[in-house]
């Protein structure tokens, strides 16, 4: 049997795989890079939904902590599932309830598919991200 390197944990896998199960029609592109020059100064994730109707994008800033990563793609990503080229936000800030729907149906499933892994590794047992518990980055940016 070859053996190779893998995740035996991979929180992003699991967040994606758990937003496919439950958003099947729901589709982006991910990256990692610099963000765009449109989103506001203190932004750590954007969702841009194109005018002409391709595949959303959703780009997270990669100085961002790894959990801060999983929370803010969980975010961002719940904005893709509205399926809303506003982006799911209503006049004066906010979200509309099906965004907060749409998040709040993703932590869910996302947090019952995390909780077998805490339990069963040692390794995993201060890891709480997932409890909206995630260490915010220093100030010093």
């Amino acid at each position: 049997m070859r053996r190779h390197i893998r995740f035996a944990y991979d929180p992003i896998a699991i967040l994606l795989g758990t937003a496919r199960d439950l958003f099947p029609k729901a589709a982006a592109e991910i990256f990692y890079g610099g963000m765009p020059v449109y989103a506001p100064k203190d932004a750590t994730g954007v969702t841009y939904f194109h005018h002409d109707g391709s595949t959303p994008t959703i780009v997270i800033d990669p100085e961002l902590p790894y959990c801060e990563v999983i929370a803010i793609l969980l975010h961002e990503v719940a904005h893709v599932a509205t399926e809303d080229p506003s982006h799911g936000e209503v006049r004066g800030g906010g979200h509309t309830a099906e965004w907060k729907k749409n998040f709040e149906t993703l932590n869910r499933a996302f947090i019952e598919k995390m909780i077998p892994f805490s339990k069963k590794n040692p390794y995993l047992k201060d890891f709480k991200c997932h409890r909206g518990k995630c260490p915010r980055r220093s100030s010093s940016r």
